[in-house]
């Protein structure tokens, strides 16, 4: 954004109307449906993100300290960029993969400290 603009109020107005216009022109126009390959993909990064917003700054910080080299050099920024973009959506979707276990654990824990009985794993059949 340029400087001088940044204080005028007819510039938030101005863009706000045009990001307007360019989700109506969107919504409104005839896009070709993508094919099962690029499908796949975005249901595969669609499925990263919360992992993804959750990472990427514990990460970028880590690789940030680890990466050797100044920090104004182009191939430190690639590696930084690159490391943390893919540790991200490595481990969001070793995440997302296992989050139904990790909710069963958390309820588990919940359940525990609330002094809920434990429900049986398996059921005993009673001999009479």
């Amino acid at each position: 954004m340029p400087w001088l603009l940044s204080s005028c109020p007819i510039y938030d107005y101005i863009v706000g109307a045009l990001v307007a216009f360019f989700i109506v022109g969107l919504a409104n126009a005839s896009l070709p449906m993508p094919g099962a390959t690029a499908e796949r993909l975005v249901r595969f990064l669609a499925g990263t993100t919360f992992g993804l917003y959750l990472l990427h700054n514990p990460l970028l910080i880590f690789f940030g300290t680890v990466i050797p080299g100044s920090v104004d050099r182009p191939v430190h920024r690639i590696l930084l960029f690159g490391l943390t973009l893919g540790g991200s959506i490595l481990i969001a979707h070793l995440i997302e993969r296992r989050k139904g276990a990790f909710r069963r654990a958390m309820q588990f824990g919940i359940d525990t400290l609330r002094g809920r009985p434990l429900r049986p794993v398996f059921e005993r059949e009673r001999h009479s």
